[in-house]
């Protein structure tokens, strides 16, 4: 298959309440910056509202030798359904975590994998052969699960909960691929990250402090810890191990309301969404107060260095114990990762792809 190439099929959604636009989650609702609200329009960064659920592109779609997408499998014992995207010879994989009220295919989509034309009930889904065809990386997209009787598809991760044991799945699925036993076509790999935006940083935070064996890098976008974590939390962060972790934070996030609260220690999600199916506690850990009083102490024992100014103001790095933890603020930055309806995303802002962002973080500091 020439690089290049890309693979598209079309599928028929059943009802919206399957809609294959699920990048959505209880964050990405909220009413800044385009005032919609979990039952409205498709939020900021272009996904479905809260109650539209999981969708699935059904089966198992081969673009030929360098690349297939792997969609609906399960791990014996447990819920959740994932999809792996599979490069010819992958050398490493990344488990990447929706949001809250999202899905494993909006997980896709964040990061530029999956893409989307056409509307329901014909939409196209179209994936990024030539990025998965170029690189050794998989990508591993579980689907989260929801309390009973509720959509807020999630984690369990002391801000959301999604009533089942996360914590215990995601360190399966980890030792599975360590030991090839996960999916026929994927091969035992030993180097694996845990990624996520919104509620799914949020659980990426969980596991560095729970359960830092099961992966080897932690990445999370516009998703810091729980209070619950935090120096004085009834979970207070005590990893066995101290792993790479990058973090990056939006100063405009309208959901973490950090515009204007830069320096308060604890942030909470915005009320609107905060009452919604799933929700514990919208209390969240400062990712800078995080960084200074657990993350570096933890790490390296060492002084958070003097961070550095990048892009043109745009950026400001807090880059500490050999570069092994890592925190970036996107001054401009709302709640988006990336897409065409959030004026200010991480992307936009920075003029990186954050999938370029997390496979680069993750070789450079588990080679």
């Amino acid at each position: 298959m020439k690089p290049h190439a890309i693979l598209a099929f079309t599928f028929a959604a059943i009802s919206v309440a399957c809609s294959s636009s699920p990048s959505a989650e209880v964050a990405d609702a909220a009413p800044a910056p385009d005032a919609a609200t979990v039952d409205a329009a498709p939020p900021a960064d272009g996904g479905a509202p809260l109650d539209a659920g999981p969708s699935t592109d059904a089966g198992t779609a081969d673009a030929g030798p360098d690349v297939r997408v792997l969609t609906d499998r399960k791990l014996a014992g447990f819920p959740h359904t994932f999809d792996i995207y599979l490069p010819r010879a992958p050398k490493r994989v990344v488990v990447f975590l929706h949001g809250g009220g999202g899905s494993k295919e909006g997980g896709g989509d964040q990061l530029g994998l999956r893409i989307e034309t056409g509307t329901a009930p014909n939409v196209t889904v179209t994936y990024d052969t030539a990025w998965l065809g170029a690189h050794d990386v998989a990508f591993v997209f579980p689907q989260g699960q929801a309390k009973g009787g509720t959509r807020g598809f999630t984690w369990s991760n002391y801000v959301m909960s999604s009533d089942v044991d996360d914590v215990a799945f995601l360190g399966a699925l980890s030792s599975a691929i360590r030991g090839g036993t996960l999916d026929g076509s994927l091969p035992a790999i030993a180097r694996i990250a845990v990624s996520g935006h919104s509620n799914g940083g949020m659980m990426t935070n969980r596991l560095w402090c729970e359960a830092p064996q099961a992966f080897d890098a932690f990445i999370a976008f516009a998703g810091p810890a729980s209070v619950h974590l935090g120096v004085s939390g009834d979970h207070a962060c005590a990893p066995a191990s101290q792993k790479p972790y990058l973090g990056y934070i939006g100063g405009k996030d309208t959901v973490l309301q950090t515009d204007g609260n830069w320096l308060q220690d604890v942030w909470t999600v915005s009320p609107t969404l905060a009452n919604t199916p799933g929700f514990v506690d919208p209390n969240l850990v400062n990712e800078l107060t995080f960084h200074k009083t657990v993350r570096v102490t933890k790490t390296c024992a060492g002084t958070v260095a003097t961070p550095s100014i990048g892009n043109g103001g745009a950026t400001t790095t807090w880059n500490d114990c050999g570069g092994k933890t890592q925190l970036v603020r996107v001054t401009n930055a709302d709640h988006c990762m990336s897409g065409a309806k959030c004026t200010h995303s991480f992307e936009s802002d920075t003029g990186r792809r954050m999938i370029d962002v997390l496979t680069e973080f993750f070789a450079a500091q588990a080679p």
